[in-house]
């Protein structure tokens, strides 16, 4: 498996998470990471495909802005690690609330 294959992975099984999901839940992308002692709940996650660029930037999931508001909202944070220190990644259902929880990847060649 390729570095990024696993994200590529995860996306998809969120996709599949949501299709099928239990009436009243939704999916969620939770990440473990060595030194935390709570896993991330993912909104976003980027890499990078140089090979010495092994770092991993986790944006940790937040109710969505309304349209137009450009402010950060305050349950956002960022967390930038290398690869080396991710410990496990799943995906499980938990009660909808009111603002949906999203997941999205990207890979950039920069």
């Amino acid at each position: 498996m390729q570095r990024h294959d696993i994200w590529r992975r995860v996306e998809h099984d969120v996709q599949q998470a949501r299709k099928h999901a239990p009436d009243g839940y939704e999916a969620v992308v939770r990440v473990f990471v060595a030194g935390r002692p709570d896993p991330i709940a993912l909104g976003f996650v980027e890499t990078r495909r140089p090979p010495d660029e092994t770092w991993v930037r986790f944006e940790a999931a937040a109710p969505a802005p309304t349209e137009g508001d450009e402010t950060i909202p305050a349950e956002c944070y960022w967390v930038h690690v290398p690869e080396s220190c991710i410990l496990g990644v799943e995906i499980i259902y938990q009660r909808a609330g009111a603002e949906p929880i999203g997941f999205r990847y990207e890979a950039r060649d920069e």
